[in-house]
């Protein structure tokens, strides 16, 4: 699970940050994986602060539906 937006204090991002995938040349470093074991990242909305508290309703459910789905149909 990953934030969808910086935190306050990050420099502004690039008006394309959002719109970059993950694995393009031209992501930003922000949002560069840094892990080499197979992983699936689900983006939620809000930053690392808001996804828990204003958010927490939407990052639970979007958590509960990746549970879901790890099971298969």
């Amino acid at each position: 699970m990953r934030a969808a937006e910086r935190m306050p204090q990050q420099p502004d991002a690039a008006a394309n940050d959002a719109n970059t995938a993950d694995d393009a040349p031209d992501a930003p470093e922000w949002k560069l994986a840094h892990h080499t074991t197979p992983h699936h990242t689900v983006d939620v909305t809000g930053n690392h602060q808001t996804m828990t508290n204003e958010h927490a309703a939407s990052t639970a459910a979007t958590l509960h539906q990746w549970l879901l789905d790890l099971d298969g149909p």
